[in-house]
């Protein structure tokens, strides 16, 4: 049916204040917590109002007295500050007074005839108590709103009736993947109201028309007579323009007309004020389930917004005498289900945090509370924890005779009473799950909304919800709210005098993290933990029916057979089909995954243990959590990337998504673990399958475990890989290994799944369990084979503190959309004629992996977090003789400062950190490393090893400093070229450049050097998305400008005199990889003319460092890095220095001129810090040539 009074937007007006001038209220419910905010705000913006008509009742005062109560409420804090307030105000009102519960609602003749002449009618009223008895609901909430609407469609002049009722009028709803979210439109009943409000009346409560089922659907008595009233009203229209709002749960406000004000308590908040109060522990419910919770300044911004939009439309001028027939009522959603959801445990998370940091005086216990999702193992926990206790006392103060001890037991016993009602009155939102359609709501925005998000650490976008009408549920920052709604409860609800959270303290979203943590421990809690996390969540082909049914189609495949019928025909080869099958068999039972649940159970409950004891808190990002969810709904094949620094990798991501409730992935892990008696099945059935560390030359492997993967993904198995292929021992992301990558997308191109999403993870560690162990390896100790063994002496760490874990979860990479884009730009690049075609094209679909590889790092990079002792090693690798403590201190502050001013990371553990204790934390995390602490200087160990250690953490600052640093460093050698042909070098490394003289150098001539800087270390950084487009070094200039390390005069710069240690700063970031480079061109001067193994020149390269080191050639010692020197010689063979033959390195034909390798080598001296003193490198007797190799 078409709605009364539908006109197109055109002709809608534009000023809202001309449709609100001269128009005459009637606002019920003004005393109560929502019409008092709509009477605030209607007074605050809308001075052209002309009259306010308020239904008051008398309640131990008289109306007008109790208007004077209204006005005193803080809420009208802004017009309390006019001095006439109180005469002003009561010139718009008028108290009209009556009582919705009596017959013509109590309202006099005389007030009746004053009534008529309203515009617009707004019914706010409803009885408080959500779960009151269904005919004292019924009475105020469907036979009072029925005599109002009577009594309004005698009104000559109205424009709008707006009926305020509820979303929940849909009834318990559990919201599925495909389910058609809750609609904006009028719900029937299958009987008729009147009859069900006479049925009630008549049997005072005791329904028996409508069944158990049907009222059982309900939340609550006020939900369901909200419908009651919905159906009567939109029976009796007869034409009057109808608006019904519906909000959800209504809470506190967010901004206007003040943060953070509530009066009254729904379920919600006395969910909220229990906890505070410490009075309930556990409630059952599921954490994953959205909350519709909307700020209370939110509904009254779009109560005037739906007038005004339905009220100024000119057929909805009501005319008493002329009925019009067929309309339907006008109704929005007031929710934010759909556009901007909350979730139960993120919610429940950010509010523990707000009372653990403002503990109320009354607060019997430390304030907790976990959601439980069985509801069994609730009743038990309630049982034995509140009921049983309480009634074990109460029977013990009886035998005692104990007056005192009895009347405690009561009052215990009332406040159990009390958390049991609560408990049960708010289950159902924990328990079901609601999505609210916004879609005509949505079509009203754009009239009265501003865009920007009104995080209120804004307090120019909070000022702007003050004035407005807006209602873009879009811009709510819900750590903010929370937290405000907290605040509300505790200033204004518990009367305790305590701030509002300050913007400094809302900076940093603690639950943008969503903290599995540390709150407690004990054997039963940890219990619950394993047995109810992810309780009703079902993982992907973890039943053993499921395993065999992924084995049988790999075993069965058409490819497979394939495969198998060309090797046994191959005359190169005496197998039989037969034999290969056996093979196959053999090869899916080593590699196949196994997860098992129960298994997972019981070892989770030990590894929570673990992780109890190794670190202090492990967070994840909320807004990753709900985008993964998401991804889940829609039933998108997900393969997630984390970063890969440590074994605990391997566990920690299984850990969090089984703590989120979420299913678990499977997980590619090398063949080295099935050496671990015992642990590789725990793996196995932790989700690990097994690969071999290389498949070439194995066609039957190769398709085999293609099969299986793209099996997975057909399955929707959630998949998860590390892309850098192993463990970086540097601290910095490795270059992706493409292999797997290409097997998972050929699933796309292949149409075997209509999407992939690629899911960046960087794990954050404060600090690394293998950081004492990768310097040996770096320096050549051979790795240790895994083993039992070696796990049980690895024992020792869970006396470590590790400080926290930070997973950060980057927007997904959806491969279809990425093809897409990547297809379109590709092929305009190339030219307009060619296409670009990874589906059909094998060499474009490698093209686009290898591009896609890398924005993956370049996205795991973007995640990276800030820790201070990544800062404390960086200062301290640039001050190696030592630092004062309180130059420390300052550096750190500067350092946090141009990380921020980078973007490239996150700050999260640095945020509202005093720079002394970030100092502390970080000498702390170093305490093997830093030698001393003596007179206030600070004195670093610089052996190879303390210096690798460091150098670990210092590799995390790498991507946001690449460009700064490579270009100081050619700014440092082409003043130090211009000071060697003056003259004017001195013998001091960091104080040769002569700072007063101001020696200017070309900015071409430094760019063309920091471009030769970036080329070489090219393996080394991943900071930009796609590696082949150039580098703008020119902005890099105008940047160090700006901060005033470099001085510019036109095409000319200098480094600046007082920004001295700042540049070098810079210069220390590379120069350790410059160094090692240097070494690698040098030993390649010597190579056999027969050719060289690499790995030997790899060993030569790392003896030649540390002998150079120790002669004190080489400045830094973390440049003895096997890791560093493996990169080197891939890099002097993509550049066409040396070529590999039959594992043989051999200098090309042209580098085996000694000028042109000699050339090379002195460029790259030259960028070296000492690299002026050896600028004739052919004539020097320096100790690389007269090395014994």
């Amino acid at each position: 049916k078409k709605k009364f009074g539908d006109m197109s937007a055109e002709t809608l007006p534009g000023d809202v204040r001309d449709f609100w001038r001269g128009k005459r209220l009637l606002i019920t419910g003004s005393c109560g917590f929502l019409g008092k905010l709509v009477l605030e705000k209607v007074l605050r913006c809308l001075p052209e109002v002309e009259t306010i008509f308020l239904l008051i009742r008398a309640k131990n005062s008289t109306p007008q007295q109790r208007l004077l109560q209204l006005l005193e409420s803080p809420v009208f804090v802004h017009l309390q500050a006019r001095p006439d307030f109180l005469s002003w105000a009561q010139s718009k009102l008028q108290v009209v007074e009556g009582d919705l519960r009596q017959p013509d609602l109590g309202i006099s003749k005389l007030d009746q005839e004053k009534l008529l002449t309203v515009n617009i009618v707004i019914h706010c009223a409803a009885i408080s108590d959500f779960n009151a008895p269904l005919d004292i609901s019924v009475q105020t909430n469907v036979i009072g709103t029925d005599n109002l609407f009577r009594l309004a469609k005698k009104m000559t002049s109205l424009s709008a009736f707006t009926f305020i009722s509820s979303a929940y009028i849909h009834g318990k709803h559990r919201h599925s993947r495909g389910s058609t979210p809750c609609d904006e439109s009028l719900r029937p009943l299958r009987i008729d109201p009147y009859k069900i409000v006479n049925s009630i009346q008549r049997t005072a409560g005791q329904e028996k028309l409508l069944s158990k089922a049907e009222l059982g659907a309900y939340p609550n008595t006020h939900s369901f007579t909200k419908h009651l009233a919905e159906n009567i009203l939109a029976k009796n229209m007869d034409g009057l323009p109808l608006i019904i709002l519906r909000p959800s749960m209504l809470g506190a406000t967010y901004a206007s007309p003040i943060p953070g004000w509530v009066e009254s308590l729904s379920p919600l908040a006395s969910l909220f004020l229990y906890t505070g109060l410490g009075l309930i522990k556990f409630i059952p419910g599921d954490p994953n389930y959205i909350v519709d919770v909307v700020p209370a300044d939110f509904v009254v911004n779009q109560i005037l917004s739906v007038i005004h939009h339905v009220g100024s439309q000119p057929r909805n001028q009501y005319n008493p005498s002329s009925v019009v027939e067929g309309c339907v009522p006008h109704i929005y959603h007031c929710a934010t289900s759909s556009i901007n959801p909350l979730r139960w445990g993120y919610a429940v998370k950010t509010m523990t945090s707000y009372w653990r940091r403002n503990r109320p005086k009354k607060a019997t216990t430390e304030p907790s509370l976990e959601i439980l999702p069985s509801s069994l193992y609730y009743k038990q926990q309630f049982m034995f924890k509140y009921q049983l206790p309480v009634r074990i006392y109460g029977t013990t103060s009886k035998l005692l005779n104990s007056s005192l001890h009895v009347n405690q037991a009561k009052q215990m016993k009332k406040i159990v009473k009390r958390a049991q009602n609560l408990s049960e009155g708010v289950s159902d939102f924990l328990q079901n799950e609601w999505i609210f359609s916004v879609k005509e709501s949505q079509e009203i925005l754009p009239l009265s909304s501003i865009s920007q998000r009104a995080s209120t650490g804004d307090s120019s976008n909070a000022s702007l919800l003050l004035d407005t009408v807006s209602f873009n549920w879009g811009v709510i920052d819900w750590y903010t709210y929370v937290n405000y709604f907290c605040y509300a409860i505790h200033r204004y609800i518990l009367n305790e005098p305590v701030n509002i959270p300050s913007a400094e303290e809302l900076k940093l979203n603690l639950m943008t993290i969503s903290e599995l943590a540390q709150d407690g421990d004990g054997m039963f809690r940890d219990l619950g933990f394993v047995l109810f996390s992810s309780y009703n969540v079902k993982s992907p082909n973890s039943l053993k029916a499921e395993h065999a049914t992924v084995r049988e189609a790999v075993l069965r495949s058409m490819k497979l057979r394939e495969v198998i019928s060309s090797l046994a025909n191959d005359p190169n080869t005496d197998v039989t089909e037969e034999d290969l099958r056996k093979e196959s068999d053999s090869i899916m039972t080593l590699m196949e995954a196994k997860l098992n649940l129960p298994t997972l159970r019981v070892v989770g409950y030990f590894f929570k243990k673990i992780w109890q004891k190794l670190y202090r808190q492990i967070c994840v990002n909320q807004e990753g959590l709900e985008t993964v969810k998401e991804l889940l709904h829609n039933g998108v094949p997900i393969v997630y990337m984390p970063s890969h620094r440590s074994y605990i990798d391997f566990l920690i991501m299984s850990y969090v998504l089984f703590a989120h409730h979420l299913p678990l992935p499977h997980i590619a892990a090398g063949e080295d673990f099935l050496g671990i008696a015992f642990v590789h099945k725990i793996l196995r059935a932790g989700g690990a399958f097994f690969l071999r560390r290389s498949f070439q030359g194995d066609l039957l492997y190769t398709t085999i475990f293609t099969l299986y993967v793209q099996e997975l993904l057909q399955a929707r198995v959630p998949l998860e890989f590390f892309i850098e292929g192993t463990r970086s021992r540097t601290g910095k992301c490795l270059k992706p290994k493409l292999g797997l990558l290409g097997m998972i997308t050929e699933s796309y191109f292949t149409q075997q799944v209509e999407d992939i999403a690629f899911v960046p993870i960087h794990i954050n560690y404060e600090r690394l369990v293998e950081a004492e162990v990768y310097p040996n390896e770096l320096l050549g100790t051979p790795k240790r084979r895994e083993s039992l063994a070696g796990l049980i002496e690895a024992r020792s760490i869970l006396a470590e503190d590790y400080g926290r874990i930070s997973i950060k979860i980057d927007q997904p990479i959806l491969l279809k959309e990425y093809s897409k884009n990547f297809s379109e730009k590709y092929s305009y690049a190339v030219s307009n004629e060619a296409k670009f075609d990874p589906v059909a094209n094998q060499n474009d679909r490698r093209l686009l992996n290898v591009k896609l590889g890398h924005k993956i790092i370049h996205d795991i990079n973007k995640q990276a977090v800030w820790s201070p002792v990544s800062l404390v090693s960086t200062i301290l690798l640039a001050n190696r003789f030592g630092i004062p403590y309180k130059k420390l201190v300052e550096t750190i502050v500067w350092l946090s400062s141009e990380l921020h001013k980078s973007g490239g990371g996150n700050p999260d553990w640095l945020i509202d950190q005093n720079p002394e204790v970030i100092a502390e934390k970080g000498l702390s995390g170093l305490s093997s490393a830093v030698l001393t602490r003596r007179d206030g200087v600070v004195m670093p160990d610089v052996d190879s090893e303390s210096c690798l250690m460091m150098s670990i953490y210092k590799n995390k600052l790498l991507h946001p400093f690449m460009r700064p640093s490579a270009l100081s460093i050619a700014v440092f050698r082409t003043v130090s070229k211009r000071n060697v042909a003056m003259g004017t070098h001195s013998n001091e490394t960091e104080g040769s450049v002569d700072k007063e003289s101001g020696i200017f150098v070309n900015v071409d001539e430094v760019i063309s050097e920091a471009r030769f800087v970036h080329e070489l270390l090219d393996l080394e950084v991943i900071y930009k998305e796609d590696p082949e487009v150039a580098e703008d070094f020119g902005e890099t200039v105008n940047s160090l400008v700006e901060s005033g390390i470099l001085i510019r005069d036109h095409n000319m710069v200098a480094i600046n005199p007082a920004s001295r240690e700042q540049f070098f700063f810079y210069c220390h970031i590379l120069w350790p990889f410059i160094e090692s480079y240097w070494v690698t061109a040098s030993i390649l001067q010597q190579t056999k003319p027969n050719g060289t193994q690499q790995q030997a020149l790899s060993e030569r390269c790392l003896w030649l460092a540390k002998n150079l080191v120790g002669q004190g050639k080489i400045f830094s010692a973390e440049s003895c890095s096997k890791d560093t020197f493996s990169n080197s010689l891939v890099w002097f063979s993509q550049r066409g220095v040396t070529v590999k033959v039959k594992g043989l390195v051999y200098l090309k034909e042209e580098y085996k001129d000694e000028k042109k390798l000699l050339a090379l080598l002195g460029r790259i001296n030259d960028l070296r810090k000492d690299g002026y003193k050896q600028q004739n490198v052919t004539n020097e007797n320096a100790a690389f040539n007269n090395a014994k190799l």
